[in-house]
């Protein structure tokens, strides 16, 4: 959307802010979180995939990453992976969600890396923080 479209909606950025978070908010709850735990049980990351649809494609248009912008996130899985949590959205239907104490996105990345070269459309191998004040880029996974 450019500007011009944009101008043309009539609305505020603030009123245009307000709806968005709240689109995020109800494409967050349609995606499908998947814990993946080790031997003891224990959660090593969670994979956020967005729904299909009947024909096997993602049901959410604009796939994971809209919702990834909806503040609840980080209150929703830090009980669970920590105060940081590690962020990546390898394709358009899969993100992947590390606790940020430790290394496991890195022990992990061949999963990371199937997803982004085998699932539909992928997106990136940027990896993110996320904690309770924000977002921030603090590396990238290496194959």
């Amino acid at each position: 959307m450019g500007f011009g479209q944009f101008m043309a909606l009539g609305v505020t950025w603030g009123e245009f802010w307000k709806r968005a978070i709240e689109n995020a908010g109800a494409d967050f709850e349609a995606l499908v979180p998947v814990l993946v735990r080790d031997g003891n049980r224990v959660v090593q990351y969670v994979e956020l995939r967005a729904p299909k649809s009947g024909k096997g494609k993602v049901a959410l248009p604009m796939g994971v990453g809209p919702a990834l912008v909806w503040p609840g996130l980080w209150e929703r899985f830090e009980p669970v992976l920590g105060q940081r949590i590690l962020v990546v959205v390898a394709s358009q239907g899969c993100a992947f969600l590390f606790p940020g104490g430790d290394r496991s996105h890195e022990r992990y990345a061949a999963a990371v890396l199937k997803e982004y070269y085998g699932g539909a459309r992928p997106v990136s191998l940027e990896v993110f923080e996320v904690n309770g004040t924000g977002w921030r880029a603090v590396g990238a996974l290496e194959e």
